[in-house]
């Protein structure tokens, strides 16, 4: 009864995940791709975590690589936040398992609909550029489904150039 379903036409993912901000009533937003998931009381950690963290705007925690079948790939342990390994290095945050709170999103900061592979880097350093605070949880809260029709994988050429457009 708490969740509510929405299938309507879209210009494309970003437009979605940014319908789906508008919408949301939580205090930390997120958004999960359709093979995505959650591991067994993450949403509780985050909570917590959240509230031993008040000052944190953002928070993201590292995540499982999992194969189609569900099998386990690999985990992928992430850093400690710094706004120039993010602009140099890439991504290395996880969109699977990265909250935002409410007010980010109550002051304008959605995605951007250009990006259609690297929407979650150009929105995490719009976002660090403005002075959002992230916090890192050390311990995995999703799991990626990696597979040969990921929009990363598939449009690779497009990654690549989205990523040096950001830089």
């Amino acid at each position: 009864p708490h969740l509510q379903w929405v299938s309507e036409p879209d210009k494309g993912q970003t437009d979605a995940i940014n319908k789906g901000f508008r919408k949301a009533t939580g205090d930390w937003l997120m958004w999960l791709n359709a093979d995505d998931y959650l591991l067994p009381g993450a949403l509780a950690r985050v909570q917590q975590f959240a509230s031993e963290h008040p000052d944190a705007d953002v928070i993201y925690g590292d995540c499982y690589f999992v194969k189609e079948d569900g099998s386990f790939m690999r985990r992928k342990r992430e850093f400690e936040f710094d706004f120039n390994m993010l602009l140099f290095y890439g991504c290395f945050i996880p969109s699977t398992s990265t909250f935002y709170k409410r007010s980010v999103i109550e002051a304008g900061f959605l995605l951007d609909p250009y990006y259609k592979v690297c929407m979650d880097y150009e929105y995490f350093i719009r976002l660090a550029y403005s002075g959002y605070r992230f916090e890192h949880i050390d311990e995995p809260l999703a799991c990626f489904r990696w597979h040969d029709s990921n929009i990363s994988f598939m449009l690779a050429e497009r990654r690549y150039q989205e990523g040096r457009k950001i830089q």
